[in-house]
């Protein structure tokens, strides 16, 4: 795993933290082996222009029910879901 370290005036951010990126992955996990699928790990700031081109790809229902079939999709907000 690679993990980047966040700019100081980010990692004190008063912003609320939602549960860490781990709990996230490994419900992930015990999800997409129950359904026996992959996971699609994704991993995004609400800075990144790129992954709020993503979030609209991924809210798209066509994409959703196609990507959805063969994956259990883990979002993990780099800002908000720290560790």
């Amino acid at each position: 795993a690679v993990l980047l370290p966040l700019p100081a005036a980010r990692a004190q951010d008063p912003e609320k933290k939602g549960p860490p990126a781990a709990d996230l992955l490994a419900d992930g996990l015990a999800k997409a082996k129950k359904d026996d699928k992959r996971v699609f790990l994704v991993f995004g700031s609400p800075t990144c222009g790129w992954c709020k081109y993503l979030d609209k790809y991924h809210a798209d229902a066509e994409v959703e029910k196609v990507v959805g079939k063969y994956f259990v999709i883990v979002k993990v907000d780099v800002v908000t879901n720290p560790g």
